[in-house]
């Protein structure tokens, strides 16, 4: 019962963020709900976990985790530093930086307390997460 309304508390808060505060503290509520740890929907063995202090750990179970990465939140209004694709006005968008790969780009669909969806700029195809923790 405590976590179902924790979900709709946070839930409420994005919406009145969007609505009242704009797109700051759109990615602020964005933040929050993102981080945590979370599973593919399509792979149970890929994991990934979002660190608040913008790091991240991509695990595949049988291997060694990647634990120097960084990510960061950006919008059309707020661009990241190396995207030079288009952007939409609306959607927030997800750069993941790992060492020894090209940086990656997405735009988040979908995110709630338990679901989180984005799109894969470079390349295309929706990436489904269920949180874990």
């Amino acid at each position: 019962m405590r976590r179902a309304l924790i979900a709709i508390l946070l839930i409420l808060l994005a919406g009145a963020a969007f609505v009242f505060f704009g797109t700051k503290d759109e990615i602020d509520v964005t933040r929050i709900l993102l981080e945590g740890k979370w599973v593919s929907t399509e792979d149970a063995k890929f994991t990934r976990e979002f660190k608040s202090d913008g790091t991240i750990i991509d695990e595949y179970e049988g291997s060694a985790p990647d634990t120097n990465g960084n990510w960061t939140l950006f919008t059309k209004e707020m661009p990241v530093e190396g995207f030079t694709g288009e952007l939409e006005d609306e959607p927030i968008y997800l750069a993941i930086a790992m060492p020894e790969s090209e940086a990656l780009y997405f735009k988040i669909t979908k995110i709630d307390e338990g679901t989180l969806e984005m799109v894969y700029l470079n390349r295309g195809g929706t990436l489904s997460f269920t949180k874990i923790k």
